[in-house]
């Protein structure tokens, strides 16, 4: 008999049935063990929102317009104070983004959610000259809901025109840009154009999260010269669930504990950066270090046909935790288009960052080698399974403090 894997049922032929009872209790035993994860990660979910709960009604009777910490990341270092006097519009803010700068607030309704006609209403409505900052975020997602290319450029003029009455009207202009806007496709010379407008008339100052960005944007939109500010994604720690503990995840992902696991995200990378990386990788490894590296990708599509079989794909937000609190660091490698989508989960599960010079964190943490260097990557993943340690220590401690340190340096003109 032989065991049908799609069925869980045996059949005749195989191995014998001594050898099938033994590789089904293995089976039951391993099912056995996830099972006993799952229910001790739960219980730690629980215990984590109860204390969440607690946090948040301490809150709520002491400062109500102050976000609370989570319990993981007690500051380190003299709180900033909070942000007053000034009031900001989110426009196409994601919600956890905007919950975490909206607790950089001194005071209850000076950030929120809103669109430009609002913005405007605020400007024209203010009784002194207390400054009114929108914070402008993917643009080029309204374009990509646009039912033809003429109705695209209608939204894109329309939105140029609108900021520009916003700035005339005395308010500034705050544009964060975390993926470089697309290259191909459809829409792309619309998004170029459109990208193109807004960085010469219609805003103050742009915002990204790496200096290699910040040099990729300029080289592209001449525009941008001396717009741009570098500041690093702080995460989501405290509002994004992160109960998952190291040990766990790597069981559930089979990595031995002396395995040093380095994640990559993969979306954007070519054929040729991507066989730099595995052969980097593969020496280590053949040289007997206990070096893995685990590829894997947020978009279908985002890497050439190639190497989409190599690749798994990185899931909803659920298995997020379990994959960056297993890895010991995240590989961020040159791109020739910049994304930091990849830097903002590592800030949110505090996952150390291994970067090409430029490409990681601007606040100049974590471990960078030189990418134009042919065996800097090489030493660098040595170095890693060597001591993993090099890049352990720079774990973010206190998200709400980086929220707040940009927010300061994104409104204060």
């Amino acid at each position: 008999m032989q065991q049908d894997h799609l069925s869980g049922s045996f059949v005749a032929g195989g191995m014998p049935l001594a050898a099938q009872l033994r590789l089904r209790v293995q089976e039951v035993a391993g099912q056995q063990q996830i099972l006993t994860d799952f229910q001790v990660e739960t219980v730690r979910a629980l215990q984590v929102l109860r204390q969440q709960q607690t946090d948040l009604l301490a809150q709520l009777n002491t400062r109500p317009a102050r976000l609370p910490l989570s319990a993981d990341t007690a500051p380190l270092e003299a709180p900033l104070p909070a942000l007053e006097g000034l009031t900001v519009i989110s426009v196409g803010g994601r919600p956890e983004d905007n919950a975490l700068l909206e607790g950089a607030f001194a005071t209850a309704g000076a950030f929120g959610a809103g669109a430009i006609e609002d913005a405007i209403a605020c400007v024209k409505n203010r009784t002194g000259r207390e400054p009114v900052v929108v914070h402008l975020f993917d643009p080029e997602a309204s374009l990509r809901s646009a039912p033809d290319l003429r109705q695209g450029e209608a939204m894109a003029d329309a939105l140029i025109h609108k900021l520009k009455i916003f700035r005339r009207l005395g308010g500034q202009v705050v544009w964060t840009i975390a993926a470089m806007p697309a290259t191909t496709g459809p829409l792309s010379v619309l998004v170029r154009e459109m990208t193109a407008g807004l960085l010469a008339n219609s805003v103050d100052r742009v915002h990204v999260h790496a200096q290699a960005h910040r040099l990729q944007l300029e080289a592209r939109f001449a525009a941008a010269a001396g717009k741009v500010v570098v500041s690093a994604h702080p995460g989501h720690a405290g509002f994004v669930p992160n109960h998952v503990s190291r040990d766990a995840a790597r069981r559930q992902l089979g990595i031995e504990a002396s395995t040093r696991l380095v994640l990559i995200v993969a979306d954007g990378l070519d054929e040729p950066t991507w066989r730099d990386i595995t052969g980097a990788a593969q020496d280590v490894a053949a040289s007997g270090l206990p070096l893995r590296l685990l590829p894997v990708v947020l978009e279908a599509g985002a890497v050439p046909s190639a190497l989409a079989p190599t690749m798994r794909p990185l899931g909803d937000r659920s298995r997020h935790p379990w994959l960056f609190k297993a890895a010991d660091a995240l590989l961020v490698p040159p791109r020739a288009a910049f994304s930091s989508q990849d830097l903002a989960l590592a800030a949110t599960f505090a996952t150390p960052v291994l970067a090409a010079e430029g490409y990681g964190p601007s606040d100049g943490t974590g471990l960078v080698y030189d990418a134009r260097q042919p065996q800097a990557l090489r030493d660098a993943l040595a170095a890693l399974a060597n001591r993993p340690d090099a890049v352990r220590s720079v774990a973010p401690v206190n998200a709400s403090a980086g929220w707040t340190r940009l927010a300061s340096t994104l409104y204060c003109f």
